[in-house]
């Protein structure tokens, strides 16, 4: 989703937050190194009537070195630090990096310290044998055995050897597994006092050749015959459990799935291992998914060797977490930790109050919303925001507030993860132990937290993402809102004929000015035509909300003022905005979808003064809105 545009109220209303700490950094100053960082991509000696998107963003790479004396220098260092918005994975990534030393809640803490573990751990660059004894070392389950697991996989006399001095039950080791989310052949969730069992979608059954591969960098001196053993009894089972293979004798469907022997062992050991009372688990309903193909799966569970069942349990949370190879995908896995830390506001309290940002994010929102139904003329799209309007267009704040209340308490996570700082005492530096007992926390956690409104979570997010973009990005904050996302994704205007026709006109565009201009006017697919009506359609409409916001408010003058001392005014500002949000993200897609979006703008050519010659002025115009 492209997000652009800008407010000037929020310099005001968030000035009256602002810390008088003479360490905090300054609102106003986060909005000059913002346009002057703006300025600074600029390539002044590309025009901008000549390729629009080299002309903004070619010198997003400016080499500090050419920056005046070492003061200057400095300065100009610390207004590249601004952090990014939290609009894709890597601004995502960036702002966790730079921010995350802030963090004090339990929850942030928790996510700051295991991604620490991990870095220290170097788990990204270490081998599949080296984190296979990383896992038999430091997770409990496992360390107790870890002398004989070094010899795992088992073939069949080193089960009957090993049968004596280990649990080899699988449901048992399966249940552990799962309990510290894991899930092998059944997935458990929670909702509303209900508890929900249905076949694991993400069920592992790779190529006979992998499952051999993955075996052979753990046997070290054995024979490398074991791989080939092991994988192929794995491999045929594997078939057998997806329904790929057929078992010899009929499959009876199980009438109470939950009161089989297997299946009964298998919960015992999950439930036991959160630590749920026997009374949470008796009040709760139980729900079974699929109750044919989990009778079919357990079918099988039972008519194979438990040594194979044992051995693929084994290898299945092996694989899980020899996939894990950046360690920032724990930030992703517990996001909603990291939420109750932004809830809290451990990044933003040097900056801004949250009843100041709660009141600019609902005074932002409800414009756009009494906009867009004053504004929006298609019946069709009425109807599109019509239902939206009626039931939480009002009571976005209640939403955001019952959901923080409920979700994001730190009260409530304390009492869940309180066992965690205990625990860093006795294992402070295992990465894997901290990594499933948070997961196991986090699964408890569901269970009493279970039940999330998918829109009051949407709202949530949104929140996030706006404030992030008022601190760090003032001037790109503007469509920060789930409005804007159903605008784009509603596939209302992608449908019309309207796009039809910009596609023709395109494609004879291009035929006039390829041998001219060359890469400008490069043929399009029909891919890259969709990508540029849209953001055609949507820049369009930013810049009439921008125009409505300042004419409304009467905010023209100070906006123009503030933009003089940049060599900037409120006519060109958009495009410049707009443009560098793209800069060095795809360069080779979104230069096309920049140029060919703004050279079929008449606003364009008349405020940057194009002539009848330039690139970005072609003769026939595609692409209006009339």
């Amino acid at each position: 989703m492209l997000n652009f545009g800008f407010a000037p109220i929020l310099i005001a209303v968030l000035g009256l937050a602002i810390e008088s700490d003479a360490g905090a950094l300054n609102i106003t100053t986060i909005y000059r190194d913002y346009l002057q960082n703006m300025i600074d991509a600029i390539d002044v000696s590309v025009a901008p009537c000549d390729n629009f998107f080299l002309h903004a963003c070619g010198k997003m790479n400016f080499n500090v070195t050419t920056v005046g004396d070492k003061q200057s220098q400095e300065e100009y260092q610390r207004s590249q630090r601004i952090p990014p918005f939290l609009y894709n994975h890597q601004d995502y990534y960036e702002f966790f990096e730079s921010q995350k030393s802030k963090f004090n809640t339990q929850p942030g803490v928790l996510v700051r310290d295991l991604y620490d573990l991990c870095k220290e751990a170097n788990i990204e660059k270490v081998g599949p044998r080296r984190i296979w004894l990383y896992m038999i070392n430091d997770i409990p389950v496992m360390e107790n055995d870890r002398h004989l697991l070094r010899k795992w996989p088992f073939l069949q006399y080193q089960w009957e050897t090993y049968e004596r001095q280990l649990d080899l039950s699988w449901p048992l080791l399966a249940g552990e597994f799962a309990a510290h989310g894991f899930e092998i052949f059944f997935n458990i969730f929670f909702a509303e006092n209900t508890i929900y069992i249905t076949r694991n979608k993400d069920f592992l059954c790779p190529s006979l050749e992998k499952f051999q591969d993955s075996l052979k960098p753990l046997l070290r001196q054995r024979n490398p015959q074991i791989a080939t053993i092991t994988g192929n009894e794995m491999w045929h089972f594997c078939r057998q459990l997806k329904g790929e293979i057929p078992l010899s004798h009929e499959t009876l469907e199980m009438t109470d799935f939950l009161l089989d022997e297997t299946m009964s062992d298998f919960l015992q050991r999950y439930f036991a291992r959160l630590n749920l009372t026997d009374e949470d688990i008796e009040g709760a309903r139980k729900i079974v998914v699929n109750v044919h193909i989990l009778s079919e799966m357990m079918a099988v569970l039972k008519a194979t060797n438990p040594r194979i069942v044992y051995n693929y349990v084994v290898w299945h949370v092996y694989q899980q977490l020899m996939d894990m190879n950046d360690c920032f995908s724990l930030a992703d896995e517990f996001q909603y930790l990291l939420q109750a830390e932004y809830w809290q506001w451990s990044a933003f309290e040097d900056h801004f109050r949250r009843e100041v940002a709660m009141a600019t994010f609902l005074f932002h929102t409800t414009r756009f919303q009494r906009y867009y139904r004053n504004g929006v003329t298609s019946s069709s799209v009425e109807r599109l925001f019509q239902n939206r309007s009626q039931r939480k267009d009002l009571n976005i704040e209640r939403s955001i507030r019952s959901y923080a209340k409920e979700l994001q308490n730190p009260e409530k996570f304390s009492s869940i993860y309180e066992v965690i700082e205990s625990r860093n005492m006795i294992h402070k530096m295992k990465f894997y132990t901290n990594l499933v007992e948070i997961r196991r926390l986090s699964i408890r956690h569901s269970f009493y937290n279970s039940y999330v409104d998918q829109e009051d979570m949407n709202f949530f997010q949104e929140f996030i993402n706006f404030c992030i973009l008022v601190l760090y990005r003032p001037r790109l904050h503007y469509f920060a809102t789930y409005d804007r996302k159903m605008w784009l994704d509603s596939k209302l205007l992608e449908s019309s004929d309207a796009l039809l026709t910009a596609m023709d006109c395109l494609d004879r565009q291009t035929l006039l000015h390829a041998d001219d201009y060359g890469e400008l006017y490069e043929a399009l697919k029909i891919e890259q035509v969709t990508d540029i009506y849209n953001f055609y359609k949507s820049f369009v409409e930013s810049v009439a909300d921008y125009n409505f916001w300042l004419e409304s408010e009467n905010f023209a003058m100070a906006e123009d003022f503030i933009f003089e001392y940049f060599h900037l005014d409120s006519s060109r500002i958009m495009f410049y905005a707009v443009a560098q949000q793209l800069c060095q993200r795809n360069d080779a897609l979104y230069s096309v979808v920049i140029n060919r979006s703004f050279m079929n703008m008449p606003d364009f050519q008349r405020v940057f003064e194009c002539s009848g010659i330039d690139p970005m002025n072609p003769l026939t115009k595609c692409l209006n809105d009339k």
